[in-house]
């Protein structure tokens, strides 16, 4: 899902839309979250980027009860911070309440939580059961089920699902669930738990937004459909042959599509804007300025809200990434040795990108991350983004054995950066920056501030 980071580090983002509910200040987070060392039951954490005052904050340290304290799979925060929830090893999952410190479990006899997702209102969880003895995509006994996280309470029954990935999504907006079975997406309204009687075409690639869904078939097929009516509003082949990657945006009614093969750079030429409800290209022409017509090019990618679309060119066969405004069409940002999947501020006034820079002396690869703006302006922060919180952005270093090493704390506005040295553990911070765990010996801690004990620090 467009709106969701699942990444593919051991730093957990849950959700873009989470980081607007509260703006942080870079004394704020940077005093959150910056060098740490644990003990027992407390964490000293220390500021010390350069050019600010140095100043200790103490965390409360807690080692989650119940299943927490044992073997603990996939763990994650809720949209709202308020909940965790972890696979535990003996197939049920765990919800942990932040603000109550209280556990509740979800198992059902015979059948294994294989996973979840919270919904982006952060007010239900669905869990993905598969039977005992089948296989996690395809058995004829998986289900899905929807939960209460006031109440702990299923609030659907088993809805099936059988196909060649059947398995089950929020769509963005959560106001519905799209799931899986036999090719095809059942239609359910999230918040009853009931299936609408509505299906739409399950295709191998897909995008939701809003009451569309934009379904990219294996090779060139693209279509849109309407959730709240289950009709196809617009279908489009390509005839290329080639498998088709593509986004959208709602409120814009945008889409872009590019064609790829294997991976490789096929798609040359100008990204085209098309209408969201007929695929048909927009008069809109993005500035082709620089450009060659036969350039390699990766991409489109479209932000969230749809304010920005980036490619990337081979141009000399080097790598250059170019980002335009899709409201004027215009080109603002040519970024050098860049990668292809930029990040974005809620607002979209800014965006990152990674950027490898090899020695030539080794094969050592250096990586930064440009971070540009509407204006035009830029600015280099170490190590690979992640996503932002508020005004900060959060790059990862790390070191030739692909261990993570360090996270960077780094306030766009100032230029100035903070450590965090994850010490080997795995990281999940929560979206509005107050907490984060991590697990130790299959055990999850939750580190969190503890205002009582921390001094306020000077604001920057």
């Amino acid at each position: 899902m467009k709106a969701i980071f699942l990444l593919a580090t051991s730093l957990i983002f849950t959700s873009a839309t989470a980081f607007s509910a509260e703006k942080l200040s870079c004394g704020e987070v940077l005093a959150k979250l910056a060098i740490w060392a644990h003990g027992d039951d407390y964490a000293s954490i220390k500021n010390e980027y350069k050019g600010s005052p140095t100043f200790e904050r103490n965390f409360n340290v807690t080692t989650l009860g119940g299943g927490f304290n044992k073997s603990v799979g996939r763990a994650r925060f809720s949209n709202d911070s308020s909940w965790i929830a972890g696979e535990h090893a003996n197939g049920t999952l765990g919800l942990w309440n932040v603000k109550e410190q209280k556990e509740m479990t979800i198992a059902i006899p015979n059948h294994r939580i294989y996973s979840f997702d919270f919904s982006p209102d952060s007010k239900q969880v669905m869990v993905r059961f598969a039977g005992k003895d089948a296989s996690a995509c395809c058995g004829n006994e998986n289900s899905i089920q929807i939960y209460s996280l006031e109440t702990g309470q299923p609030i659907s029954g088993h809805i099936p699902t059988h196909g060649s990935h059947a398995t089950a999504y929020f769509s963005n907006d959560g106001r519905w669930l799209l799931a899986e079975n036999d090719n095809t997406f059942h239609i359910i309204d999230a918040q009853s738990g009931q299936d609408t009687g509505r299906k739409i075409a399950r295709d191998l690639n897909f995008r939701t937004d809003g009451d569309y869904v934009l379904g990219l078939s294996g090779k060139d097929i693209v279509r849109v459909s309407s959730l709240s009516t289950g009709k196809e509003l617009a279908v489009l082949d390509l005839k290329i042959d080639s498998q088709v990657f593509g986004d959208l945006s709602a409120r814009r009614g945008l889409v872009v599509l590019e064609d790829n093969e294997g991976g490789m750079p096929k798609s040359s030429g100008i990204p085209v804007l098309r209408d969201l409800n007929t695929l048909a290209p927009l008069p809109l022409k993005l500035d082709a300025a620089g450009i060659p017509k036969d350039a390699k090019r990766i991409g489109p990618d479209l932000s969230s809200d749809g304010g920005w679309v980036y490619a990337l060119y081979y141009l000399n066969e080097k790598p250059v990434g170019v980002s335009w405004e899709t409201t004027t069409g215009k080109q603002v940002h040519r970024i050098a040795d860049a990668s292809v999947h930029p990040v974005y501020t809620e607002d979209e006034e800014w965006g990152a990108i990674g950027v490898e820079k090899r020695s030539r002396d080794s094969d050592r690869e250096e990586k930064t991350t440009t971070v540009f703006s509407r204006s035009g302006a830029t600015r280099t922060f170490p190590g690979s983004p992640l996503g932002f919180l508020g005004t900060i952005l959060v790059t990862e270093v790390q070191n030739n054995l692909a261990h993570h090493l360090a996270y960077y704390f780094n306030d766009i506005t100032t230029g100035k950066t903070a450590k965090l040295d994850n010490q080997g553990h795995e990281l999940s911070i929560a979206p509005d920056g107050s907490r984060f765990f991590f697990t130790d010996a299959g055990a999850l801690k939750l580190y969190e501030t503890n205002p009582r004990a921390i001094p306020r620090p000077n604001r920057h």
